[in-house]
This record gives C-alpha cells, sequence and structure tokens, in this order.
C-alpha cells in the first residue's frame, strides 16, 4: 500500500503556509464525490535538509521540453525533471510522478518501450493527437497510435478533443479524430483518457465545445470511462456537467491565476479528490521567470499557488499532497486491474 509520509500540515494550519502567494503563470511565449486513494510513499527531504512536499505533475511533454530546454543526447526523464533550472523554483517540491504526454508522432515511444506495464511506477506515458494537429494525421499515424495505446506501457490516452481557438482544421475534422480516438477507450476504462477543450474566443467558458465533446464522450465510452479534463477552463454548468462523471478529475493549470470569478466559484467547490494539478511544461512557465525560459514540472507548486487564491482555507502543503495522492489512487486502479486480467 502507498503511504504518503511526511510533515501533513491540516487545512489552515500555520505549519502549512509555505511560499508566499506572489507572481503567477504566464502563457509561454517561445520560438517554436470523494473516493479511497492509496498514498504513496515519498521521501520528503529538501536540498537543505528542510522538508518539502510532495508533488505530481498531471500533464506534461517531455519531448517538446527537452528540445525547448536544448537538452542534449536521448532522452531521459530524469535528467530532465533534475536539471538545474537557471532561475529556481521559488517554492520548491519532492516531485514522485507525473504524466508525460507524447506529443508528435515523431516522438512517441516506441512499441517495444511499451511492451511491459508501467508496475506501479508513477511516471507513466500518454500518446496523444491533438485536436488542432488532426489534419496532420495520415493513417500511418493512426495505424501507429492504434497499436501504441494497446500496449501495456501505456497508462493515458490523449490528450484529445476540440479546439475551436482558430480556424483549423476544420471542425468536423476534429470531431471525426475525436471519435475514432475514443473508440480506442473500448475495454480499457482504467486508462485516463485526456480531454483538451477550447472553445472560440466568443465561446464564454468554452461552454459549446464542452457541450460537444461531452455528449460525444457519453455516446462512445462506459460510464467507468477515467476522464482527466486537461487545463479546465470551464464555468460552473460545464463543471457540474462534468461531475456527474464519477471517474472525471479537473486539471487545473497556470492560467488559474486569470480565472473569472464564476471559475473561482468553481476552483473552490471541487473537493481536494478530484483536482489534479499541471504544468503543461515547456508551454507554461511562472510571470517571475523570464521570458526567454521555459515552463518546467519543477514549478508545478506555483500552480497550487494560484488555486489558493481561491481555496483560502487549504495549505500549499494539504493541496499537494491530496492531488499527489488523487493521481496514485488512478495509477494503482489501472495497474491493479491489469493484474487482475
Amino acid at each position: 500500500m502507498f503511504r504518503l509520509q511526511g510533515p501533513r500540515a491540516a487545512t489552515g494550519s500555520p505549519a502549512g503556509q509555505l511560499g508566499q502567494a506572489e507572481g503567477g503563470i504566464d502563457t509561454l511565449r517561445s520560438t517554436s464525490d470523494s473516493r479511497p486513494g492509496k498514498k504513496m510513499s515519498v521521501e520528503t527531504k529538501g536540498a537543505v535538509g528542510g522538508p518539502t512536499p510532495p508533488a505530481f505533475d498531471s500533464h506534461f511533454h517531455l519531448d517538446r521540453g527537452w528540445r525547448q530546454w536544448g537538452m542534449k543526447g536521448r532522452m531521459d526523464r530524469q535528467r530532465f525533471i533534475e536539471m538545474r533550472l537557471p532561475t529556481p523554483p521559488r517554492n520548491p517540491v519532492n516531485l514522485v510522478g507525473g504524466v508525460m504526454v507524447h506529443c508528435d508522432p515523431g516522438t512517441w515511444p516506441s512499441a517495444w518501450a511499451l511492451q511491459e506495464p508501467p508496475r506501479g511506477s508513477p511516471w507513466v506515458t500518454a500518446i496523444r493527437v491533438h485536436p488542432r494537429k488532426a489534419h496532420q494525421l495520415d493513417d500511418s499515424s493512426f495505424g501507429k497510435m492504434e497499436q501504441l495505446v494497446g500496449l501495456p506501457g501505456v497508462r493515458a490516452i490523449g490528450e484529445v478533443g476540440l479546439d475551436q481557438s482558430q480556424r483549423d482544421p476544420p471542425l468536423l475534422r476534429q470531431v471525426g479524430t475525436l471519435r475514432w480516438v475514443l473508440n480506442l477507450c473500448k475495454g480499457r476504462p482504467e486508462v485516463p483518457l485526456i480531454l483538451h477543450i477550447r472553445g472560440a474566443p466568443e465561446d464564454h467558458h468554452s461552454a459549446e465545445a464542452h457541450l460537444k465533446v461531452l455528449t460525444t464522450v457519453r455516446e462512445r465510452v462506459a460510464s467507468q470511462q477515467s476522464i482527466h479534463l486537461h487545463r479546465f477552463n470551464g464555468g460552473m454548468q460545464e463543471a457540474v456537467r462534468w461531475r456527474e462523471h464519477s471517474q472525471c478529475l479537473f486539471r487545473l493549470y497556470g492560467e488559474v491565476n486569470k480565472f473569472d470569478q464564476e471559475q473561482g466559484q468553481v476552483v473552490l467547490s471541487l473537493p481536494l479528490e478530484r483536482i489534479l494539478l499541471e504544468s503543461d511544461a515547456p508551454y507554461f512557465r511562472p510571470s517571475w521567470v523570464p521570458n526567454n525560459s521555459y515552463g518546467h514540472p519543477q514549478y508545478i507548486a506555483e500552480v497550487a499557488m494560484g488555486l489558493l487564491a481561491f481555496r483560502s482555507g487549504d495549505t500549499l502543503w494539504a493541496l499537494l499532497e491530496a492531488t499527489t495522492t488523487s493521481n496514485a489512487w488512478a495509477l494503482d486502479r489501472g495497474r491493479r486491474e491489469d493484474d487482475c486480467k
């Protein structure tokens, strides 16, 4: 059984008031309710011997991060996670796991590398088809994705969905790709489906896009399908609809500091067990990080700090601990169900 160890800061406890709520996270300008969970065993010693909270980054791009940071040699998760950042995080964390989303067919892991399940490893692989890239996929790419997502080493599917923030690709093409990917979820409800939902600029809270995706999902996947809403930006109505799906978790990211009042109420209303944090690195960076730098999973605590602006009754430690446990539960659920097959 996983168990999270280290100083537990009770909600509202002064002991949990780590860091200061300053800054925020900016979009990168680069050149290119409740359920039982298993707790994760972690080390909690920081660089200077003090305790650091555990953290899980539920969405980062290892392939693009490796390239953006100019790292050399064969792509290596540990090297990337442990790299020395030119601008250190203000709120250091102990990264105990994450979801590595591979963006492009050219950087998808090989079938050989995904033959074995992660066997409880908190670092897992996701294969995605970004909706804005739907028109670039050919028969070969579709065939490769179909092969990879059926392998034991893939622990999440996506991100997939709808993105109407730009004109291309056409909506019908995106919907067709979404339906095709949803068919890959059949028989694997324990593998999280990561949904990317962005409405047109005039679509307030992406309401139309959320409704379209929700309707399509309900038509094609099992009611017990695990769903993660990547970079959730909906309002209260969208949150209520998705919460009716018992296995739906809400991923929140750096731009939570730009949420309006209604979206802030969503953040406040969600049980901690249904919140996940994501850096979406390398695409978001804290506002105090220079413009010529990039996002990184080590900055994940800044996302949590943005949530605390709406959840004043929580603490940074409690928030990071709860979201780490939520991810451990989701990953362990998939591993245990695989073991029973």
